[in-house]
């Protein structure tokens, strides 16, 4: 059977472009969100559980997720010997607080038997979370796990090299949420009384507010995680509240993306509470 040279032409740019797709389209990382499922299959496989936390107001968290964990080199290195998992840690608090975590985002490795072989905090490129997950990187038995774990129970059997993490960003421009709520006035906190809390760094006006933080955290921050309720009900692209804008409803700080948006809330602030819970509970 003869073929003309235009068909011949056509079939060889066919396969080109074809090839050229294969060799472009990039691996993923398998994430996966539910810790029961991740547990069975690293107890079949005898893979650890690679669990990232992370919060979707946490700009290192997005920017680990975005580019360190895009990487091919360590795309492969996580679908090989990981079970991975991310969770937000505003939706997992019983795991942020079953495992003593304290920044975001913070990367744990856990065994088969659940047992907790090491910590990754704070972001990393990609070549040192490479180098960091170097050391879990091997197919084990579980049995040889258990045995290592039974020898020194309070210590992982091989550490990474933690580098050091990013300073938190300070929030909320430097204002102290303290003064928000039991003043009811804008006041811009000192550099000297600062305190890290979700990832982030707060500002206090005096020794006082920041006593009254530590002794009640959740009551002064602020509501949504300091998105605006009226930005986030309305589907806006960019929902993180102002502290200039800054109101009291029902005895939670609430911030606003601007003064429009806090008039509008006051119109009817039962509505957009209530239509901001429902959204968070069916993002859940």
């Amino acid at each position: 059977m003869k073929f003309g040279q235009k068909t011949v032409t056509f079939v060889a740019t066919l396969v080109l472009l074809v090839m050229f797709q294969s060799a472009g389209s990039a691996a993923e990382l398998k994430w996966g969100s539910d810790l029961k499922k991740a547990a069975a299959e690293s107890q079949k496989t005898g893979k650890p559980i690679l669990i990232t936390f992370t919060a979707s107001w946490c700009h290192y968290c997005h920017k680990l997720l975005d580019e360190t964990f895009t990487d091919q080199q360590v795309v492969a290195r996580v679908n090989e010997y990981f079970v991975p998992v991310v969770l937000d840690a505003d939706e997992n608090e019983k795991a942020v607080n079953l495992l003593g975590i304290e920044a975001f985002p913070s990367t744990v490795v856990i065994s088969p038997e659940l047992n907790v072989l090491g910590r990754i905090r704070g972001f990393h490129p990609a070549p040192q979370m490479a180098q960091q997950l170097a050391p879990f990187c091997k197919k084990q038995q579980p049995e040889l796990q258990q045995a290592v774990v039974k020898k020194t129970p309070e210590k992982p059997a091989t550490r990474p090299v933690v580098a050091r993490m990013p300073a938190p960003q300070t929030a909320f421009s430097g204002m102290c949420l303290v003064s928000m709520l039991d003043d009811r006035d804008l006041v811009r906190g000192s550099s000297k009384l600062t305190e890290e809390y979700r990832g982030v760094k707060l500002h206090f006006a005096t020794a006082k507010h920041q006593q009254a933080f530590q002794a009640e955290p959740a009551k002064y921050w602020p509501l949504a995680d300091g998105h605006c309720p009226v930005a986030s009900v309305g589907n806006e692209k960019v929902t993180l509240g102002a502290a200039s804008t800054a109101a009291v409803y029902r005895g939670r700080v609430v911030l606003f993306r601007s003064l429009k948006h806090r008039s509008t809330f006051a119109d009817a602030p039962r509505q957009f509470a209530e239509s901001l819970e429902r959204l968070r509970t069916a993002s859940r």
